[in-house]
This record gives structure tokens, C-alpha cells and sequence, in this order.
């Protein structure tokens, strides 16, 4: 069998032979271009998912130690009867203001409760216990507030009739 590339004579056929070589060329480079700004995307949008899963994560670890610690503080006021003092004894690492009825609780990066003088260097968290009356209903707002962020993380506002109190 005889193919049509022998009938053309020499010099055309070098011509069509290069012309034919460097569409190729071009086609696999417009190929490789496409396929690398393809798993570029695919790339940007992974990163963008795994820092969002991040920031998820960093963000529910937060709320889960507000909230067990915002428990703890309304949990103890109960025991307490509302007497904030007490409360302050029941509370390692609390400080309470009798002045302003608020009894505080400094973390660090790591939730550890940290001294109240540290927090200045270290601190990141503040629990905060703050106690108003209504007659004999003695409510206790807490908050947990992120101060590297100036956020309020977890608020809860416990409240309760002392012991001998409405009757």
C-alpha cells in the first residue's frame, strides 16, 4: 500500500513535516498550561477549605472550654447561695472585687488559669462573674471574653432566690 506522503515531492515535504511537528508542540503546551492553572484552582481551593476547617476547629475549642467553664463558675454560685465570696473561696485562681460585685478569672492561650498580674504578657481569656440583685433575685452575668480578639465568646445569666430569701 502506497500512502499519499510519498507522491508529494521533497521540499513541500519538509515544510508540511515541520508545520505539522510544531502545531503538535503548541497543542501539548496549551495542554500542559491548562492542566497546571486547573490543579493551580484545585489547589487554592483545598487550602482555602483546610484553613476554614481550622479556624472551625480553633473556634469550637473555644466555645467548648467557655462553656465548661461558665457552667462551672453559674454551677458553684448556686452552691454558694449567690454569696460571691464564697464563691471566690470555691474558685482556684479567682479574683473577686468586692466593690464592683465581679469575680474574674484570667486564662492564658492554653486555658490554664493564669495570675492576674501575668495576664498583661500572657493572658488571652477573661471569665467574668458580675452580680446584680433584683429584690431578693440575685442574678450572676458571665461572660467569656476573648481579649486578643475583643470578642464575647459564651454569656450566661444564672439566676436565683437565696436560701431564706422570697419565701
Amino acid at each position: 500500500m502506497i500512502s499519499l506522503w510519498e507522491y508529494i515531492p521533497g521540499p513541500e515535504k519538509e515544510v508540511m513535516a515541520v508545520s505539522n511537528s510544531s502545531s503538535k508542540a503548541s497543542l501539548f503546551l496549551m495542554e500542559l498550561i491548562m492542566s497546571i492553572l486547573f490543579f493551580s484552582l484545585s489547589a487554592a481551593v483545598c487550602v482555602q477549605l483546610f484553613v476554614r476547617s481550622h479556624t472551625l476547629s480553633r473556634d469550637s475549642l473555644q466555645l467548648n472550654y467557655a462553656v465548661i467553664a461558665s457552667e462551672s463558675m453559674a454551677e458553684t454560685f448556686y452552691a454558694a447561695d449567690g454569696d460571691l465570696a464564697a464563691l471566690k473561696a470555691t474558685l482556684p485562681d479567682s479574683y473577686y472585687n468586692e466593690a464592683r460585685h465581679t469575680v474574674n478569672i484570667y486564662y492564658d492561650s492554653s486555658f490554664r488559669p493564669i495570675n492576674i498580674n501575668d495576664f498583661t504578657y500572657t493572658g488571652r481569656y477573661i471569665l467574668s462573674g458580675t452580680l446584680s440583685e433584683d429584690g431578693d433575685l440575685k442574678i450572676l452575668t458571665i461572660t467569656y471574653t476573648d481579649k486578643k480578639a475583643n470578642k464575647e465568646i459564651y454569656s450566661i445569666a444564672p439566676a436565683l432566690y437565696p436560701k431564706g430569701g422570697a419565701e
